[in-house]
């Protein structure tokens, strides 16, 4: 099998996955403020920089939480744009 088909595959397993998770959304919020909240006490985050973030779909985790965070401690924030016709990014 080749990649990008291997790569739509587990894609579409991990979506499937997530909205089973996600029903309540009440649920995805809690559990998304928990997993923030430990990264930022993380020393990789506390002594990083700059970070690497995306805007997240309906069914992906939601860093809506983090990215203002890190800009008002000083962190760069880098969002990727992606491109479906070459599989490539930019930041």
């Amino acid at each position: 099998m080749d990649i990008h088909a291997e790569k739509a595959r587990v894609r579409k397993i991990i979506k499937q996955r997530l909205s089973l998770y996600c029903q309540q959304e009440a649920c995805c919020s809690q559990e998304e403020a928990k997993a923030i909240a430990l990264l930022i006490q993380s020393p990789q985050y506390q002594d990083a920089e700059s970070i690497l973030a995306y805007a997240a779909l309906t069914h992906e985790f939601s860093l809506d939480q983090l990215i203002p965070q890190a800009l008002e401690t000083g962190k760069k924030v880098f969002l990727p744009k992606s491109f479906s016709h070459n599989y490539s990014m930019e930041f």
